[in-house]
């Protein structure tokens, strides 16, 4: 995920406040909402035009507390017991373990008071916000996985293009092959210079799902990572990077936009960068590879990554929802929140084909098919549907990497060790 990984950006300090001091009649604000975030430079700069607007029209503030995305959930926290939560949160909607400590409010009955809906929305998006019978959360952005491709170096080791969505053809098994014959030791040494493709998807905690298997039962209640389908994609990886040597090591990681590697994943929202930024060589984007089975609940196995706004439940709730449906429920400031603070793809089916419209006029030949039958394909990751979210995913990740960083590991072991551990925080 851009790759999305919960070790993002440096602490950005204070809070950043939007929102015209004075509106036209030179009256004072009758209400400010606080927002806490992790939004890019470019996206704060961009939503004060949003924030100023709003203020004009209703006469609430908007302030924006924008922390980094590693922070948040400790300032979230401490804000909680300090007694001056958010308003809002602005972010990924896997929020389990937030939702379970009481803290957040319900949009239902703002919805059923407007008289809208989610229908046109992606149904993995409207899921991912959704805690027992609270609906704490309501998407901005639909994220989730694809295959990108250097188009030079597929067409130069004469294969076709990587498949679609449905192409059952299209598996792991011959992703490997076609890393195989694009994977090139340049110099001679013995060391793969050029590699055909990166070992995983977007992140770490993703690889379960490359067989069909995933990390917890559908009713929640055992980690079943360490059933064969997870050892199997666990092993599949090591042996692309050790094995094979078709993939570079953790340490040496990147993409396709370094120019070393042919094929790797991306998220949805690395599209527009990839189109403004990739030069010198052609590249596209596909399905990704297709396990030997497939998730519980159907589909590819690959996760969605929502993003939306989280009501807390504060005494502003009112004036939360106003700023939410002013965002999420207008179809120009959707799109424009989208384009120009996000960098993400819609929630809402039918803005998506405008939203592309501007990364069509850049490059005309990116598979547009593939792109926006992406987010149907997404399935919810079960992993992050717990209150001890936060300690699982770093047990997980650290378990993981030593996993992948060690040449001679016994790959099956360590999978049932981790599941073991990971299940201990699940029930805590």
């Amino acid at each position: 995920m851009r790759a999305k990984s919960f070790a993002w950006l440096a602490v950005l300090t204070g809070a950043v406040f939007f929102a015209a001091a004075l509106n036209a009649t030179g009256k004072a604000s009758a209400e400010t909402i606080t927002c806490i975030s992790y939004l890019d430079p470019q996206g704060v700069k961009a939503l004060k035009s949003l924030t100023e607007r709003f203020y004009k029209e209703t006469g609430i503030r908007v302030d924006l507390i924008n922390v980094s995305s590693s922070e948040v959930f400790t300032k979230i926290r401490v804000m909680i017991a300090g007694g001056t939560p958010p308003d809002l949160y602005a972010g990924g909607l896997y929020v389990w373990d937030l939702a379970s400590m009481g803290v957040l409010g319900d949009f239902t009955p703002f919805l059923k008071k407007e008289n809208v809906d989610l229908k046109d929305f992606y149904g993995p998006a409207v899921k991912a916000g959704r805690y027992q019978d609270i609906l704490y959360g309501i998407p901005y952005s639909m994220n989730t996985t694809l295959l990108s491709y250097n188009a030079d170096r597929v067409s130069e080791a004469g294969l076709v293009r990587p498949g679609k969505w449905g192409d059952d053809s299209w598996t792991w098994e011959r992703y490997a092959i076609y890393a195989q014959k694009m994977t090139k030791d340049t110099n001679s040494d013995g060391q793969p210079d050029l590699y055909g493709g990166t070992p995983y998807p977007q992140r770490l905690i993703d690889i379960p799902w490359m067989f069909g298997s995933g990390w917890v039962s559908r009713d929640l209640s055992r980690i079943i990572v360490d059933e064969p389908a997870g050892i199997r994609s666990f092993q599949f990886v090591h042996d692309l990077i050790y094995g094979l040597r078709v993939s570079p090591t953790l340490d040496r990681m990147g993409g396709i936009e370094t120019g070393r590697v042919a094929m790797s994943s991306i998220g949805t929202w690395n599209v527009p960068t990839f189109v403004r930024s990739i030069k010198g060589f052609d590249w596209n984007i596909a399905a990704m590879p297709i396990g030997t089975s497939l998730p519980e609940d159907g589909g590819y196995a690959i996760p969605s990554y929502p993003d939306g706004f989280i009501l807390f439940d504060t005494k502003k709730k009112e004036a939360s929802w106003r700023w939410v449906k002013f965002i999420v429920f207008d179809d120009e400031n959707l799109r424009y929140f989208a384009t120009n603070v996000i960098h993400q793809l819609p929630p809402v089916r039918r803005l998506v084909p405008s939203y592309v419209s501007e990364l069509i006029r850049m490059k005309p030949n990116l598979d547009l098919q593939t792109l926006l039958a992406a987010p149907d394909c997404a399935q919810i990751q079960r992993l992050f549907l717990n209150p001890n979210m936060t300690d699982i995913l770093v047990e997980a990740d650290k378990r993981i990497a030593a996993m992948l960083s060690n040449p001679n590991a016994n790959v099956d072991s360590e999978v049932k060790q981790m599941a073991k551990a990971i299940q201990q925080l699940w029930n805590r």
